[in-house]
């Protein structure tokens, strides 16, 4: 796994590069012209190289592409493209980025071209996956018309899915609500597919662009059928079903209770301490009830 650039403080961009392997961390040596620090980006792997999309600093969005080869030589494509807080899956087309802010319609940067889709899609924040087919289902996020008029909703997971052919397709879209005991602050959060049916929504928080360490549970998505929820007796459905379960794990040693009350969501005007975070935040645990839902 590489980890690259992000920020140690509102202020402080980072522009170092890190390669988890083995359970040890070190911090890479590049070559060539390497990326200015910026956060909000994205690092996607494609094909046997690492594409680099986007991000910010202080003076703004940064309006440039970079490549990491697999010997770790940085390279800069051609094309300028300005963005930040989108998000970015590869397919056999080339990497495809959805949403975030600077940014009015989805592109494919492929072969160091940039190729624009005419679907819109407005929402900064989110999390993607690829799926097969050259499909990718994003997760959470905010919406632009909600940034705008109000706080955007954080007891519910917003899903869209699309699939890249000559032009980006919306397949479907569906809303899903958290277990009844879970808080679901589904902004600014990672998702990782683990197999073809399971893919697990880490941490995340608020729409707040202060430096709040407030973190969402973590979720597990199952996509298709489950053996422990009842059928509902129509097998041409299955495949379309949608599961989400809370992780809650079991309480730390210095932890006295047997139980978590979902946390609260903070206001970003009032940020929580380090020592405020809500407990378990660090795994998948037993699940809360588990809901099923059509897309």
């Amino acid at each position: 796994m590489i980890v690259s650039f992000g920020r140690a403080s509102p202020r402080e961009a980072l522009g170092d590069v890190w390669l988890l392997a083995d359970g040890v961390w070190r911090e890479l040596e590049t070559t060539g012209e390497r990326p200015r620090p910026r956060w909000s980006h994205t690092m996607t792997a494609s094909d046997s190289s690492f594409v680099v999309v986007g991000g910010r600093d202080l003076d703004g969005a940064v309006s440039d592409l970079f490549v990491l080869s697999s010997t770790y030589a940085w390279s800069r494509l051609e094309p300028t493209v300005e963005v930040f807080a989108h998000a970015a899956v590869a397919t056999t087309r080339g990497v495809l980025v959805l949403g975030g802010l600077e940014a009015d319609r989805p592109f494919v940067c492929e072969r160091g071209r940039v190729r624009r889709c005419h679907l819109p899609f407005s929402r900064f924040a989110h999390s993607a996956v690829a799926l097969d087919d050259d499909e990718a289902l994003v997760l959470g996020g905010v919406d632009m018309s909600d940034a705008r008029d109000s706080p955007p909703s954080t007891d519910v997971l917003c899903l869209d899915r699309f699939r890249l052919a000559d032009d980006l397709q919306r397949l479907d879209s569906a809303t899903l609500l958290p277990p009844p005991d879970a808080t679901l602050l589904p902004v600014h959060a990672a998702a990782v597919r683990l197999d073809p049916d399971l893919i697990l929504l880490l941490g995340g928080g608020l729409q707040c662009f202060a430096f709040a360490p407030i973190f969402s549970l973590s979720f597990a998505l199952r996509l298709g059928g489950d053996a422990a929820t009842p059928d509902d007796g129509d097998d041409d459905d299955d495949d379309h079903h949608l599961l989400l379960r809370a992780g809650h794990p079991p309480p730390r040693p210095s932890q006295a209770t047997d139980h978590h009350e979902p946390p609260a969501p903070p206001s970003c005007d009032s940020p929580s301490s380090p020592s405020s975070l809500p407990a378990g935040t660090d795994g998948i645990g037993p699940g809360a009830e588990v809901r099923r839902h059509h897309i």
